[in-house]
């Protein structure tokens, strides 16, 4: 990927309750979320991810709740040529229990909406409006880690419905008693396909952002 130069972030943070409690974050702004399986600022390729959104954040007691809408970001080569994408959308909440709420571990709860009018699949191409409702389980707890997030897709692509689903987990235990405190992990993932691509209804999952 090539940007020779433009503008990432430029924001405007407005602070709505005593003690930062709850800010309105405005503008040209990296988003992620959780383990960045949906939404992430995308380190692989050389050029991060940003988008045009409105972000409510609220830190109370522990809990950490997001609720945005934002459109992507698409990055052109050129200096200051880089546009807001008219015909993707995100929105959604985002939630990160506290420690203690669960006996082991911690959870994030979210619902994120998306919206593509010219979404491209093996059966053709045509409006794709997705709700993606997910659970993670994370936590650390006498050397071992644990990291387990099922999702549930639901929505419409063209006139037909939609439907995907998707787990994905990674647990390691660290010896750190040993030489260099080694941690090794096993990582497993599925992910739900289309299961006949000459049908209307659509079973891909989508990794969204």
């Amino acid at each position: 990927d090539r940007n020779a130069l433009d503008l990432h972030q430029a924001f405007l943070d407005v602070p709505l309750l005593v003690e930062g409690r709850m800010l309105l974050r405005v503008g040209r702004q990296e988003l992620l979320f959780g383990s960045s399986r949906l939404v992430d600022v995308r380190e692989g390729p050389n050029i991060r991810r940003n988008f045009l959104a409105a972000r409510l954040a609220w830190r109370e007691a522990g809990w950490r709740v997001d609720a945005f809408a934002a459109r992507p970001t698409r990055a052109r080569t050129k200096i200051f040529d880089d546009v807001t994408e008219s015909t993707q959308a995100l929105w959604g909440v985002y939630a990160v229990a506290p420690a203690g709420l669960l006996p082991l571990g911690r959870a994030d709860l979210y619902y994120l909406g998306h919206r593509n009018l010219r979404a491209r699949y093996v059966q053709g191409s045509g409006e794709e409006r997705r709700h993606t409702f997910g659970l993670r389980l994370w936590g650390a707890d006498h050397g071992w880690d644990w990291n387990v997030e099922p999702m549930l897709q639901v929505g419409r692509f063209g006139e037909a419905r939609l439907r995907a689903w998707t787990v994905a987990s990674e647990i390691g235990f660290t010896f750190a008693d040993a030489p260099l405190s080694p941690r090794v992990a096993l990582s497993a993932n599925i992910a739900s396909g289309d299961k006949d691509p000459g049908r209307a209804r659509l079973q891909s999952f989508n990794a969204l952002y």
